[in-house]
């Protein structure tokens, strides 16, 4: 059962999420940080796992030198951060035994002995 901070939780991600998708959209700019920053707000660990080829994070090079920096898209990030959650969640339920089509059943269910 979802509880009231549970629930706000979930809608301040989103919000975090549909805000950086908006920046991203009117300021591409902004949107890009450095490897550092990434590592720094995100994780060095989380990154280098959701980093190409084994996930899906692609840093883009700022220069044609091999060694020029890397830079991440943060609303690419959040949107990974947000993935992993939604499907921990999914595999905790699932090791729980429940799952959304499991709670419908039984509410339909109990409505048909009932009446």
């Amino acid at each position: 059962m979802l509880n009231q901070s549970r629930v706000f939780e979930e809608v301040l991600q989103n919000a975090r999420l549909f805000a950086a998708a908006i920046v991203e959209q009117l300021r591409p700019g902004d949107d890009l940080i450095s490897q550092r920053q990434a590592f720094e707000e995100f994780g060095r660990d989380f990154i280098k796992r959701n980093t190409a080829p084994k996930g899906s994070l692609m840093p883009l090079r700022t220069g044609a030198a091999p060694n020029s920096p890397l830079k991440y898209s943060r609303t690419e990030i959040l949107a990974m951060q947000e993935t992993e959650r939604i499907m921990q969640r999914d595999v905790q339920a699932i090791l729980n035994g429940y799952t959304h089509e499991d709670k419908s059943r039984t509410k339909t269910r109990a409505r048909q002995v009932r009446g």
